[in-house]
């Protein structure tokens, strides 16, 4: 407790320079938590988008079919692994897909798609491929037979950019041919362009066209087939949890299991360089004011040298003179570092709850890794990330104060005194 008062009476000494420094303290505890929660927040908006067009938070396929895509590879009778699945702890929706490579023609244009075949039932709650949001003429898959489209052909849905390329319009006829199961002559079939959507996704808009499960499996002859099936957890960030576990409850399978991360590299990458920025950035912060820190606390020191060498000379010991000059480096940070840390909230707060428009910060729409970003980002912060940095503050403060400390605790007392 002397320890702790003596620390105290010497940081209020020089109120101004102790003043300064906490103040570089706080504001850089307050920066790096208003940048982190802005970070993770914008970083989990580009993961859901990414996962939320034809992606899953994890997706199990047969093993060998990211190597070779082809339906000879895809998964039969999956009904018991969807149950096994659905029972996942985290897994909110498992939906079934069966893609594959096919091409669209309308009288004499033709382009080359990803043809997927959804459960219409599943699909309008975890994608926004075929959803009423991103639909910009006609209407979504449904369900029923009866919302089929006019004809009795099956309906098939489109990207814009596509349906731009080939020049129809609902309710036309476009002809898709895709390689069947077992291979053979190709197989096509007529279809009615029932919905046309816009994703902001350019390879979605113009190369992607959904059609129902069951109109799929009838094309590519796949029965009771599906490539792949795509697990959604709660959030992005039970991904790792939910994928573990599903590895575990599938064990001794022939079956590959890939998380978002690992389906969508090129987006994981931009994602983490984004991340890696903003952690050199704070890094540079945080080593200014550790200088700041170790500067404060060394003229400290240096103007009290004779101090400490009357408080050694009266049997004050070497550990007596470090733990006062630690004590000081220990108030101060957790002084500033609560300062800052409730500065830090406070601003992230404003940002989970108001927000940030981007595209009045920047004046236009922007895009990465192909995907077309929401104007508008929330904050996300996560308690762990506050526990390690307030740990990481704390730690530097300390770290900054160790030299001065050494190095009253080594002064001569005899020459200490003599210092004017």
């Amino acid at each position: 407790m002397l320890v702790l008062r003596l620390a105290l009476r010497n940081s209020l000494r020089n109120r101004k320079r102790s003043l300064l420094a906490g103040a570089a303290i706080s504001t850089s505890f307050a920066l790096l938590i208003v940048f982190l929660g802005i970070g993770d927040g914008v970083h989990e908006k580009m993961a859901e988008i990414g996962v939320s067009m034809g992606l899953g938070d994890v997706i199990v396929e047969h093993a060998g079919y990211a190597d070779d895509p082809s339906l000879e590879r895809s998964l039969e009778d999956t009904e018991a692994l969807v149950q096994k699945l659905e029972r996942v702890p985290g897994v909110v929706a498992v939906a079934e897909r069966l893609r594959t490579d096919a091409l669209v023609a309308s009288g004499t244009t033709s382009v080359g798609v990803t043809l997927s075949g959804v459960d219409p039932r599943i699909e309008p709650r975890v994608s926004k491929i075929d959803t009423p949001a991103s639909l910009v003429a006609g209407a979504a898959l449904s369900p029923s037979e009866k919302a089929r489209a006019t004809s009795d052909l099956p309906p098939v849905v489109i990207g814009a950019e596509l349906a731009r390329t080939l020049g129809v319009a609902v309710g036309d006829r476009v002809t898709l041919t895709v390689k069947p199961l077992g291979g053979g002559d190709a197989h096509s079939g007529a279809y009615e362009v029932h919905g046309i959507f816009e994703t902001g996704v350019h390879d979605v808009d113009a190369f992607w066209a959904e059609t129902a499960l069951a109109d799929a499996r009838a094309l590519t002859r796949a029965d009771r087939r599906v490539t792949m099936l795509a697990v959604f957890t709660r959030d992005v960030s039970a991904t790792a949890a939910a994928k573990a576990e599903i590895e575990r409850v599938l064990r001794g399978l022939p079956i590959e299991v890939l998380s978002w991360m690992e389906a969508a590299p090129d987006l994981y990458s931009v994602i983490a360089v984004d991340e890696g920025g903003l952690y050199a950035m704070m890094a540079i912060v945080f080593i200014v004011a550790g200088a700041g820190i170790l500067n404060t606390l060394l003229m400290s020191v240096l103007e009290r040298t004779r101090e400490f060498g009357v408080l050694l000379a009266m049997g004050g010991t070497p550990g007596r003179v470090l733990a006062i000059v630690l004590g000081e480096a220990l108030l101060l940070g957790l002084a500033a570092g609560g300062a800052g840390l409730g500065l830090g909230l406070s601003a992230n707060y404003h940002f989970a709850t108001t927000g940030i428009d981007l595209k009045a910060l920047m004046g236009s729409s922007f895009e990465t890794s192909g995907i077309l970003m929401p104007s508008h980002f929330y904050a996300h912060l996560h308690p762990g990330k506050v526990l390690l940095s307030s740990a990481v503050v704390l730690g530097l403060v300390m770290l900054g104060g160790l030299y001065p400390a050494l190095r009253a605790a080594r002064l001569e007392p005899a020459e200490a005194m003599q210092h004017d």
